[in-house]
Order: C-alpha cells, then structure tokens, then sequence
C-alpha cells in the first residue's frame, strides 16, 4: 500500500482498519453487545507538517455508528513520511456499547452479526474509507476473554462489508397527492463495516425448554387411561396441562425480546399447544358421542393417530434443526481458512 501527496479539493481516502481487542456480554433481550474496538485509520495530508493537531489539521471525523450513547472513545496520532508524502496515522480505542439487530428466527440455534460501523462526518464527496490490506482482525484476548463464552462460541474471524446487517432497503412510498414534489435524498456519508460472529450454545435450552415441552406434551397421553365416556375428567386434566404449558411459554418470552416473528422454540412450543388443544377437543367429542363399546374402540385408533402426529412433529423441528446448524457449518469452515490465511 502506497499514499500519494492528495490534490486540492479531491476525495481523500482513507485506510481503516478494526480490531476487535474485546467482546463483553451480549444482551439479547434489548440487542445490544459490550465490546472494546481499536479502529486505525491512516491518510496522506495536503500539507508538510511534522506534529499533529486534529483541531487545526484535517481529520476524517470518524465514529462509530451504531454505538449506544457516547463510548469511552481514546485516540492517538503518529506523522510519517512514505514516497515524499506525510502519513498521519490515528489509532483509536473505544469502549462501550453496540446496538445491534438480532435474527432470532432460528433462536436457540441461531448465529448472530456483531457490527461495528465506522462512518465519517463527512461526504462522499470529500472522503472515501478503504479497508486497509490486512482488513479486520479479532485480537487474541478478546476470544480468551470473552465474557459470554458459556452461552455463545465466538468465531476467530472478522468480514468488512459497506453494509451493516441491520440496513433496510427503501421501499416505494406512495404519495397521496401526486403533485407534491419529491423530498431530495440525504447526502450519502462513507462507511465500512467490521463483524464477528458469534453462535449461540443451545445445549441450556434443549434441556430447559424444548424437553420439558416434550414431555409436558407427551404427558398429556395419559388422559387416554380415564374412560372415554368420562370426559368431565378427561378435559380437566386436559386443560391442566395446556395452561401448564402456556405459563411455561410465557417464562421463556421473558428472555427474548419482543419481535415480530416466531422463533424456533415459539413455534415448536405453540404446535404442542395446538395439539394439546386437538385432545382436549377430542375428549369433547368422544365423550358426547357413540355408544361405550364404539367409544371405546374409536378412542383406541385414536390414541394411535394421535401418537403418529405427535411424532412427525417432532421429527419435523428435528430436521429444522439439523438445517439450523448448516451456517455454523459454514462459519466453521471460514473461520478456518481465515485463520489459515491470517497466519
């Protein structure tokens, strides 16, 4: 990489370069991270100078996007010559916390983005941010000290982008009066976008959510013991377990934040809601329904078909999770062939 002395009135580029020197805990119920970032940040100036004041020099005016109030931001510079033109490096260190958009779709199996957006104060007309060569790393301390590394495995790697996950797309707007004028567009400010990635470990909620679903709903069979001509005791029961079930549901939302779509553990555990709806109104009609002895025998192709769909439900969240675990396959395989190329 070479800098050349900038002309008067041009773009000047910019080179930065992200270093995730630490992640704290991340919060999923109001989407944010801790984290410790050093953003370098190297340019050729128009003017010979040999120390370096921002508040008199030209400065890119770089900050971090999506950082939650004002960080612990600490910043330093250096002056070098390279090929007759002076380089002024700064290196800043920043401390705080991240908003970031959360895709809980696959929750608990889910992998999530954790960004950095590192945007000037300034246009693109008067300057553009370039990765630098080596573009973004994650230090050796942030992964041995990763606070949250019983709930999560953090990925050895960094990927820059010039979008940050959480960007919307514009939609058309459809204006009321067409002979109103168009609203001129926002100047578009320079940004780059350093992420690490992180899976969550789903082992905690295997065993404390989706198992005892299963076996709240699974214990709903039993009603099938009482007689089927008896069903002011079959929907009782019934309904014990279905509210037993709801309560649960509700305890666990507490920790997720509230989003507009259903994650994994939210749709598994209303399908069993569902079901244990489907026996409760079963209970209903065979008991108001056929002699005892027909009862009796419907009641027992019932229990059958019963079974049969209780297990096709689960087979099918089976292979949805399976198929949740193909991008931490693919994670994987990255982070070890950027490992492998960053060595």
């Amino acid at each position: 990489m070479t800098f050349e002395k900038p002309k008067r009135d041009s773009v000047i580029n910019v080179h930065v370069r992200v270093e995730f020197a630490r992640v704290g805990e991340i919060d999923t119920m109001n989407e944010k991270y801790q984290a410790e970032i050093n953003v370098e940040a190297k340019w050729a100036s128009q003017d010979n100078f040999t120390t370096y004041d921002p508040k008199v020099n030209w400065n890119p005016k770089l900050y971090i996007e999506n950082a939650i109030q004002e960080p612990k931001d600490a910043a330093r510079y250096t002056v070098s010559s390279e090929a007759g033109a002076t380089v002024i490096t700064e290196v800043r260190n920043i401390k705080g916390a991240f908003w970031e958009k959360l895709e809980l779709q696959n929750f608990p199996f889910d992998v999530q983005e954790l960004s950095v957006t590192v945007a000037s104060r300034l246009s693109c007309e008067d300057v553009k941010l370039i990765p630098l060569e080596s573009n973004g790393k994650i230090g050796f301390r942030a992964t041995r000290t990763f606070v949250d590394q019983q709930k999560w495995r953090l990925f050895k790697m960094v990927k820059i982008s010039n979008e940050p996950s959480y960007f919307k797309t514009k939609h058309e707007i459809i204006k009321i009066n067409p002979l109103e004028p168009e609203e001129e567009e926002p100047p578009e400010y320079p940004k780059i976008v350093a992420s690490c990635f992180c899976s969550r470990k789903a082992g905690y909620y295997l065993f404390n959510a989706f198992f005892l679903i299963f076996l709240i709903t699974l214990t709903t069979f039993t009603s099938f013991a009482i007689d089927s001509k008896l069903p002011q005791n079959r929907i009782p029961a019934t309904c014990t377990f279905l509210l037993t079930s709801v309560s649960f549901k509700w305890v666990i939302n507490r920790s997720l934040p509230t989003v507009s779509y259903l994650t994994s553990l939210d749709l598994y555990s209303i399908l069993c809601i569902f079901f244990i709806c489907l026996l409760a109104t079963w209970h209903a009609i065979v008991g108001s329904n056929w002699t005892k002895d027909e009862a009796k025998e419907i009641d027992k192709w019932a229990v059958i078909s019963f079974g049969i769909l209780f297990v096709l439900l689960n087979v099918y969240f089976l292979i949805r999770l399976l198929i949740s675990y193909i991008p931490i396959f693919k994670l994987s395989k990255e982070e070890h062939e950027y490992i492998k190329k960053n060595k």
